[in-house]
């Protein structure tokens, strides 16, 4: 334990992996990339789409999402830490998680969570029943 003590002060200005030699500015980056290490072999890993942050958490990719990025993006997603400019965005996109479709078709049973999407169906799949403008 003297050892992760040691990682953690305060008075390093740069702390390094001991395994790859990777410098990060304080210990919880440090503890987050370790987790590349111990979970190597597997895809658990969460990449920041934004940084070079990564983390065996989605919940600490979330907070890091938030706490780093938000500026930009504003909006996040709090199942996949996806980030969004308009709350417009947002709502759209947690229709993925929510397997929500307010769209229905008229001419058949199809329904979508996009409205482009089903403007696209009706186009391909029902041109002889739509009225002519």
């Amino acid at each position: 334990h003297m050892e992760s003590h040691k990682l953690t002060s305060k008075a390093e200005k740069s702390i390094e992996c001991e395994e790859c030699g990777k410098h990060f500015s304080h210990s919880g980056a440090l503890f987050t990339h370790k987790m590349v290490h111990k979970e190597k072999g597997t895809n658990k890993m969460h990449k920041c789409k934004f940084c070079e942050y990564e983390t065996a958490e989605q919940g600490l990719l979330n907070r890091h999402l938030l706490a780093v990025h938000s500026k930009n993006f504003p909006h996040i997603c709090v199942e996949c830490g996806k980030g969004f400019r308009h709350p417009s965005e947002l709502k759209k996109h947690m229709r993925i998680h929510t397997g929500e479709k307010p769209y229905q078709c008229q001419y058949c049973e199809y329904r979508s969570a996009d409205s482009s999407n089903l403007k696209t169906h009706v186009k391909t799949k029902h041109s002889k029943e739509m009225p002519f403008k």
